[in-house]
């Protein structure tokens, strides 16, 4: 499938930073003290639910602390960046302090944790969104096999009208950066319904290793980490998860709320339950950390917080996948979500709210984006308003 065509685009460039060709952008040396930026109307509300892919190469040449491009954005607003940052969602690259890094934001302030990344160097991104969940995926070849980061966002569900190939962030700063922007060929046949499945989770619990092992299901709170008096302390959260068998997982990650003000980290490892059609554990005999973990998994230090915070965790997608891959797996099969603990280090205990938390949006939630593969001879994803997915890359 062909690339999009950049020439069919409209240039803002006054002082002649980009240069445009039919399957490349090429900014150099554009500032944070100017507006550039090349864009296409799509049509009122037409990019909906998306799947776009890029090559990014961001060199080192000239670049300061707090440099920074966009490299894709939807939006309803025709400005650089800084003018439509709330009314967008996008993906950027930053300097700072001798690290490169990733980004996605989106307009109601949700930020992604970063990706960090190399100069001079080719890297393969993916950036997929579908009602309220969004994931970046980076690559290091353009078959897209090997991952360097991915992270899932919660989003707002806004049709967009406005698709940028690139543009500043005009603040006023003299920082600036250079990029180039490529543009590679996806087979069709990889790609398929894009859907997401993003929901409460329905169940939760936990297990703790005082009082030779005990598992807990109280309906205010569940917790992990670590306590003199409670032992070691693992965190499970299960839900039936619509994801159909051989779909592709994109991303997925879990948004978590405090019942307790807490001023310390803890360290956490999330595994999936590897087993077709989990179910919560009776008693201690019968506890997540006794049975088959998900060979991939994802650590997290859950940070510091107060009562009511809330904290989105590292993607997990691949671990999900596995159990997803698994023979016996069907839609709606109960997966689950285990929260191991990895410190013994004094009171880390944190107390989360639970699914049985009288107030809905306290409750934790999951946010996870997959395809599935098309029937044969068939295209394809919903894509920016039409019925067939329209091929981004720049």
């Amino acid at each position: 499938m062909a690339a999009e065509d950049f020439t069919t685009y409209t240039e803002v460039d006054p002082n002649s930073r980009v240069a445009v060709s039919a399957g490349a952008i090429t900014v150099s040396a554009v500032g944070r003290n100017e507006d550039a930026y090349v864009y296409k109307d799509m049509g009122a509300g037409a990019i909906t639910s998306f799947m776009v892919e890029l090559q990014v190469n961001i060199s080192n040449t000239g670049v300061g602390n707090g440099s920074f491009i966009v490299m894709w954005g939807a939006s309803n607003n025709v400005q650089d960046f800084n003018g439509w940052t709330t009314y967008g969602i996008s993906i950027w690259a930053y300097y700072n302090a001798g690290v490169y890094t990733f980004y996605v934001k989106d307009k109601n302030g949700t930020q992604s944790g970063g990706i960090t990344f190399s100069a001079n160097t080719n890297y393969y991104l993916r950036f997929a969104r579908d009602n309220t969940t969004a994931c970046l995926s980076v690559y290091s070849d353009a078959a897209r096999t090997t991952v360097v980061g991915t992270n899932t966002i919660e989003c707002t569900n806004t049709a967009y009208r406005y698709q940028y190939a690139f543009t500043t962030y005009n603040d006023g700063n003299a920082l600036y950066m250079t990029a180039t922007l490529t543009g590679a060929t996806l087979d069709p046949a990889t790609v398929g319904t894009l859907g997401s499945a993003s929901m409460e989770f329905t169940d939760d619990g936990w297990e703790q290793t005082a009082d030779s092992g005990v598992y807990n299901n109280y309906a205010d709170f569940f917790r992990f980490g670590y306590y003199a008096a409670y032992g070691y302390g693992s965190g499970n959260l299960m839900c039936a998860l619509p994801v159909p068998a051989g779909a592709k997982v994109i991303g997925a990650a879990v948004r978590l709320m405090r019942n307790v003000t807490r001023a310390f980290t803890t360290p956490i490892t999330l595994y999936g339950i590897d087993e077709d059609n989990t179910a919560l554990p009776a008693d201690w005999a019968g506890r997540w950390g006794a049975r088959t973990l998900t060979t991939a998994n994802a650590p997290w230090t859950f940070p510091t917080g107060s009562d009511g915070g809330a904290s989105m965790s590292p993607d997990f997608g691949a671990a999900m996948q596995e159990v997803v891959d698994r023979a016996g797996w069907a839609s709606g099969n109960n997966f689950g979500l285990y929260l191991k603990n990895s410190t013994s280090a004094g009171d880390s205990t944190q107390y989360i709210r639970s699914t049985n938390h009288a107030t809905a949006s306290n409750r934790p939630y999951l946010f996870s984006l997959y395809r599935v593969a098309p029937a044969a001879g068939g295209i394809i994803v919903p894509v920016m308003g039409s019925q067939y997915r329209r091929r981004w890359a720049a």
